[in-house]
């Protein structure tokens, strides 16, 4: 039986596929198997598959009708072998010592889930570190399943789940399209197994450009906004019960709120330009219910976190924004600008802009002023 079964969900990912599956190949320690499922392809990702099933045999290949993510990372659980699992999806990759910086901490800490780093990349440029995932992977002790820093490292791939601790528990990814990776880690979380960290375990997770596409959960429409709206739902139920408490007043309680409220204003709210009339008015009444459940220190934290948006009011649609001296994020084919007092300022290529006046845009964007050195370390990802 091999240590490791790394599953790799893969739909129409022919372009990106074969970069994940030559990280595997590099791997140092040869103990593992990888199960790539494909959810119905129409591209080339089959033939990309087979040639490498033929090339090792540590591949294997499992194939379904599309079903989305969530059901093809569960196939691949159920057809796995290996005592410990990880989930790759097709367009990231592994450092070369990935597996074996999980296999040194397994060892020693015997855990039932590792949290490794990951290190964020667009296009051919590195981002950086994933900031709450490397305070995680550094924790030289056990980590408490309510540590409330858990809920902002919700992606998967940089995780290492014991098999066994999984399908005892009945932990299965939801069938929502968005966060449901959050919803299975935080089912694991509070199964009540042991966590531990794996500093030199890197996983490269890709945020898509313009020119490559956005992927299915970089997208503000009324079916993201209701798989939103399950995933965190799921993971607050859970909480309840693994607090053993009802009481939406509990601190950990809140957080789990604050970080829907996160999610829903820098991924949603922020792109209102985005959205049809259906997601607007979704999206603003779901955030009124988040804020009436919020407690008085919560929502005040929620709107100083985004005192541009001027949430004491929110807008509900395009028009009443653009009356307003908000700031928004619109995607457009040259790429995102940020609409500010009914001007358009360029930002530059980044996917979101954090500059909060419209003064800052200019400094670190160089909208008004092209000789000027561009300060991109204030435009961050969100």
């Amino acid at each position: 039986m091999p240590l490791f079964s790394v599953i790799i969900p893969a739909y129409n990912s022919a372009a990106f596929l074969p970069q994940a599956l030559d990280s595997l190949l590099r791997q140092t320690m040869p103990g593992f198997e990888v199960v790539v499922v494909n959810d119905g392809s129409v591209d080339n990702t089959q033939a990309v598959i087979d040639a490498y099933c033929e090339k090792d045999a540590r591949f294997r290949c499992i194939r379904q009708e599309n079903a989305g993510v969530s059901a093809a990372r569960n196939n691949g659980l159920l057809a796995a072998t290996g005592e410990y699992v990880t989930f790759l999806d097709a367009d990231d990759y592994y450092d070369k010592d990935t597996l074996a910086a999980f296999k040194t901490r397994i060892d020693e800490t015997n855990a039932d889930l590792l949290l490794g780093r990951l290190c964020m990349t667009s296009g051919e440029r590195s981002l950086g570190f994933h900031a709450m995932a490397d305070v995680l992977a550094k924790e030289p002790g056990a980590i408490d399943r309510f540590d409330k820093r858990l809920l902002w490292n919700f992606l998967v791939s940089n995780k290492c789940y014991r098999r066994a601790f999984l399908v005892e528990n009945g932990v299965r990814f939801p069938a929502t399209g968005f966060s449901e990776e959050g919803a299975f880690f935080m089912d694991a979380v509070y199964a009540g197994g042991t966590i531990a960290s794996a500093w030199d375990s890197v996983v490269w997770y890709r945020r898509h450009t313009d020119a490559e596409g956005f992927s299915v959960s970089q997208t503000a429409n009324v079916k993201n906004l209701e798989s939103l709206f399950g995933s965190m739902t799921h993971i607050l139920e859970a909480a309840k019960k693994a607090k053993g408490t009802d009481d939406l007043t509990d601190d950990y309680l809140q957080e789990v709120l604050y970080k829907h409220a996160h999610i829903l204003l820098s991924q949603f709210y922020r792109a209102l330009w985005q959205m049809d009339d259906a997601a607007q008015a979704l999206c603003v009444s779901q955030l009124q219910s988040l804020f009436d459940r919020l407690t008085d220190e919560r929502l005040a934290a929620v709107r100083t976190a985004n005192r541009d948006l001027r949430l004491d009011r929110l807008s509900k649609t395009k028009t009443d924004a653009a009356k307003r001296r908000n700031l928004f994020c619109v995607r457009r084919t040259s790429g995102w600008r940020i609409r500010a007092n009914r001007r358009v300022y360029r930002c530059c290529a980044l996917r979101r802009c954090r500059c909060l006046t419209r003064r800052c845009c200019k400094r670190c964007c160089g909208c008004r002023y092209p000789k000027r050195r561009r300060r991109q370390s204030f435009c961050k990802f969100f």
